[in-house]
């Protein structure tokens, strides 16, 4: 009990110190996915994830070449890992926009 106790202590704490104010009108800093989407993108290993799925984009793309028939169970296999490491990226980098807006100021909050 007393471990829940200091890990609720630990959540005010980290609101109190990295937000504040509501974010972009709509966002106070106790909602549930402010705090959720800030601790992810601050997670100690989220970087290193991120260079792996990065790696990984790379490694697959160099598999891909001109020559590979484009309805072989190969190409689509390819093709899906591209995808799913795409949107992987393309859904971090959006929440990396959406954390610099929230902690740039430029969430028309008053402070």
């Amino acid at each position: 009990m007393a471990k829940i106790e200091d890990n609720r202590q630990l959540t005010k704490l980290y609101q109190r110190k990295t937000l504040f104010g509501r974010s972009l009108l709509l966002f106070s800093p106790s909602n549930e996915l402010r705090v959720l989407l800030a601790k992810l993108v601050q997670h100690p290993f989220f970087d290193h994830f991120m260079m792996a799925v990065i790696v990984a984009s790379c490694v697959v793309l160099c598999f891909e070449t001109p020559t590979i028939d484009t309805g072989s169970q190969y190409a689509w296999n390819l093709r899906v890992c591209d995808y799913v490491l795409a949107s992987i990226y393309g859904g971090v980098t959006q929440g990396h926009c959406v954390r610099a807006v929230d902690e740039a100021g430029i969430s028309l909050h008053r402070l």
